[in-house]
């Protein structure tokens, strides 16, 4: 106990209180940090309680260690070395404070006197095993409830030379804790070994004097002006980079890292550029990172991580603690800017972002409130980190030399985190990546096109980024080249052909009618007839009204036919630019403005005399939906690879969606196309084997093989990238239904948004044939070649069957009243969003606990934030076979 507090314990109570509150006034409104020895129990530094909550939402599958080899060459006094630990740890009170849950919050216990253990390693008769046995300390599962906040083991290797080994949670340390780790240890067993005048100078303030500080600090303007600042991020998008391998609910954590270094050349141009717009390395490193992130995902917000490191102040410059927080920049490269703007918008938005560095990530997760989808880390899962090499890498005591490195302990904190050291003589670029979600090569990959867009882009920052070059030669020459021109029939000639084939088949089955191909190719040649005998033809548009049924669909193929393009529409409006309305006897209404032709039987009859013949391209528009032009080539195309992902032939059934591409998939491929209103009675009883459908239908359809439900029906829709799913034998395809596989037989390259070829791992756009893919909701599909060379589709969802459980509606009605009860929660209801209704991290430690409290069942937070509801909650506490107590 220090002198100041052993005095505060003799004064009168009175006094003490009186004392002690003048005390903490001091430490409110003063710009200094004030020593508080004794006064009250410590309490957490905003960066702790956010590393505590990450290790409680982890669940225990995220380490945030921290592992130190200091290499100790010459003679070593094992004795002094356990004095001088013991000693480091006495001076540094955050090295021996207990972390514990107090009602769902952090609390902290004050801090105790632990020995602390110096066990010992002999690898004398075990050479070659050093790296792997540090890495497997640095690996430990540091409990931050343990009071003990290191663990140390020390390891011989020879007679005079040994590996002390250091494993430190994150919430007690940062970078410049090394440094001072090797300064103080120095003269520590200096002092041990008994070299007069040794040892470290007395601390002014200890890491629970900042805490306290820095909880008082943030109030008024400047928390008014920061909460403002951070409110920007909100709708920002996630960047992701592709993965290798699907996400998983429960992320294991598991990581690897791969370094390279960068070419002198290179690090002299950077430095150069530096100099010449007075910028830093972190900016200029930052933004060709930008630069690739941009070229690789086609995403123009840029939105990443890094960590700020920061010390009010000189008296906490001998300090170990935690000093970390991340901070968030977003970087705008939309444009396609040379590298030199892209420089000067990286330089402004990270100045303003440090500029607002005080305001702990935790708050900003509160403000911002970013979608949690239980398998992401919020707001960004890339981080990036430029730093110059630490000050304090060696140091000596007597004829002892001391040497200090940091040991990868197997985790992964991130999706990937790039850092970029700058030496005196080199330049050096590791990225730990999660080894769950990412291959080693995939990861090579990343660095080594982030050096080619580092290099050309500081040799010639005139370069627009589109024109960094991202692949070498012998890349380029493996992925597939481009295709001049455009392939393939128009649906016309196609449907023709399917026609002669399949006379007397049927190709529609209506409500109350089935027609055969002979009917609907009759009676498609005379609606081409009657529209080409109003002089319409190529180039024009023709809008057609009708129901859903035969009706619509001899009207579209006749006016394809004539080679005009088809304009669905409904009652409500006409379609711009059309020069003719085929009414059907089924339409709903007339839509007005337009030249109206009735079409009936009548019609029919009267126009079936020969076939058209006009010749028409496949570049020719063929489908008009929401202004959005598509040529036959690009509907041939999505025919062409829904029918060879859903298997569809001239056997098949085919109950179509709302997109007019799911008939003509259908009729193109001799399936009969079934026009009703879906329901299980109708995939019942007109025998339908191919379905589109808005959620998944009932098992006990015997003709039913397959079915494509959007992402969002999903029952699950955890994100992933599986197209097919086999739910009881029938293949369950989910996500967009132009999004589907490859077509056999046609030529694919993935271009970005300046038609370069992308590379490996890159999205890019889907050109099949010289044709850009499109979706039916008018966006372009994009995807990704992997490593083995197929194609990965982008915003595809996996389905991942759940079984309901109604028993636990009832619970569900009374979790959500005890919730209710609970003060700064949200109100919810049973099947709210918990973070759409402003629930926060924080606060879902609180719900934790106080389930477990109440109902004596411990969930699974990373189960909560993949269905964060009370309904979805009540479902596990009710599976626990808990009954609330009395």
């Amino acid at each position: 106990m220090s002198t100041s507090a052993e005095g505060l314990n003799r004064l009168p109570a009175e006094r003490r209180a009186t004392l002690l509150r003048h005390l903490r006034s001091r430490a409110e409104h003063s710009g200094r940090i004030v020593r508080l020895d004794g006064l009250g129990p410590p309490v957490p530094s905003h960066q702790q309680r956010q590393l505590w909550l990450a290790d409680r939402l982890g669940d225990g599958t995220r380490r945030n260690n921290v592992g130190l080899a200091l290499s100790l060459r010459g003679p070593l006094d094992v004795d002094a070395l356990r004095r001088a630990l013991q000693s480091l740890l006495v001076r540094h009170d955050v090295l021996r404070t207990a972390f514990v849950e107090v009602d769902g919050e952090l609390a902290l216990e004050p801090p105790g006197n632990p020995d602390l253990p110096l066990p010992v390693l002999d690898l004398r008769d075990r050479p070659g095993t050093l790296a792997r046995v540090c890495r497997d300390l640095a690996g430990a599962d540091l409990d931050l409830s343990d009071p003990l906040g290191v663990w140390v083991t020390l390891i011989r290797i020879a007679p005079r030379e040994h590996c002390l080994m250091w494993v430190v949670h994150h919430a007690r340390w940062d970078p410049v804790s090394s440094d001072i780790l090797m300064r103080d240890l120095v003269e520590l067993y200096r002092e041990a070994t008994g070299v007069p005048g040794a040892g470290p100078p007395p601390l002014p303030v200890r890491y629970s004097d900042f805490a306290v500080w820095q909880q008082r600090r943030l109030t008024g303007d400047r928390l008014a002006e920061l909460t403002e600042y951070w409110s920007g991020l909100r709708g920002a998008a996630w960047c992701e980079l592709p993965v290798d391998t699907p996400r998983r609910q429960v992320r294991p954590g598991a990581g690897a890292s791969v370094a390279a270094q960068l070419d002198g050349d290179t690090a002299a141009a950077m430095r150069a550029l530096v100099e010449r717009t007075d910028t830093t390395t972190f900016m200029v490193t930052l933004a060709a990172f930008v630069a690739v992130l941009n070229r690789m995902t086609g995403v123009t917000d840029v939105v990443l991580g890094t960590a700020s490191v920061s010390r009010p102040g000189q008296d906490l410059d001998g300090v170990i603690g935690c000093f970390v927080n991340m901070l968030v920049l977003r970087a705008d490269a939309t444009g396609d800017p040379v590298f030199l703007d892209l420089l000067d918008r990286v330089r402004a938005s990270s100045t303003a972002a440090f500029n607002h560095h005080e305001l702990p990530f935790e708050q900003v997760l509160e403000i911002v409130q970013p979608p949690h989808d239980g398998v992401r880390p919020p707001i960004f899962g890339i981080e990036f980190t430029a730093v110059r090499a630490g000050r304090q890498q060696t140091g000596r005591a007597g004829d002892l030399t001391v040497e200090v490195s940091l040991v990868h302990d197997g985790a992964a904190k991130f999706d990937l985190s790039m850092m970029v050291t700058e030496y005196a003589d080199r330049v050096v670029i590791e990225v730990e990546y999660d080894s769950g979600l990412y291959r080693r090569e995939t990861v090579e990959r990343l660095v080594l096109r982030f050096q080619r867009a580092l290099a050309a882009a500081v040799r010639d920052p005139g370069l627009r980024i589109s024109g960094l070059p991202l692949m070498d030669d012998a890349e380029i020459e493996r992925l597939p080249g481009p295709v001049p021109g455009v392939h393939g029939s128009t649906v016309d000639v196609r449907f023709a052909a399917v026609a002669r084939e399949n006379a007397g088949r049927p190709a529609v089955v209506g409500e109350t009618a089935t027609r055969d191909f002979g009917w609907l190719d009759t009676g498609s040649i005379a609606v081409a007839n009657l529209v080409c005998s109003l002089g319409i033809g190529r180039g024009d548009v023709v809008a057609v009204a009708s129901g859903r049924d035969e009706w619509f669909a001899v009207a579209m193929l006749g006016v394809l036919r004539c080679g005009a393009a088809v304009a669905p529409v409904g009652d409500e409006r006409a379609v711009d630019g059309a020069v003719l309305l085929l009414r059907t006897p089924t339409a709903q209404g007339i839509p007005s403005g337009d030249t109206v032709v009735e079409l009936d039987d009548h019609v029919l009859s009267d126009y079936a005399i020969g076939t058209p013949r006009v010749a028409v391209d496949p570049d020719d528009p063929a489908l008009v939906v929401a202004g959005t032009v598509r040529s036959h080539a690009e509907i041939g195309l999505a025919v062409d690879s829904l029918a060879a992902t859903l298997t569809v032939d001239s056997a098949d059934r085919v109950l179509p969606g709302k997109s007019t591409v799911d008939m003509l998939t259908a009729l193109l491929n001799g399936a009969a196309v079934v026009l009703c209103e879906p329901s299980p009675l109708v995939l019942r009883e007109r025998r339908v084997t191919v379905a589109f459908l808005d959620s998944v239908p009932p098992r006990d359809l015997p003709d039913l093989r397959a079915v494509m439900v959007p992402a969002s029906a999903a029952i699950d829709d955890r994100p992933g990238l599986v197209t097919r799913i086999d739910l009881d034998g029938m293949p369950v395809l989910l996500g967009k239904p132009w999004a589907l596989s490859p077509v056999p037989n046609r030529h694919v390259v993935l271009r970005d948004a300046q038609r370069n070829l992308v590379p490996t791992g890159a999205v890019g756009h889907i050109w099949v044939d010289g044709v850009r893919l499109p979706s039916p909701d008018d966006e372009d599909l994009s995807g990704h070649w992997s490593a083995d060379g197929s194609l990965v589709l982008e915003g595809i969802t996996r389905l991942d069957p759940s079984k309901e459980d109604n028993g636990a509606d009832d619970l569900a009605e009374e979790i959500a009243l005890r919730l209710t009860g609970m003060p700064d929660l949200p109100r919810l209801g049973v099947d709210d969003d918990f973070f759409g209704s402003g629930g926060t991290s924080r606060q879902v430690i609180q719900v934790v606990a106080a389930i477990k409290q109440h109902y004596g069942v411990k969930v699974n937070l990373a189960e909560f934030f993949e269905q964060p509801t009370v309904r979805a909650l009540a479902r596990i506490v009710y599976a626990g076979g808990k009954q609330a107590k009395a």
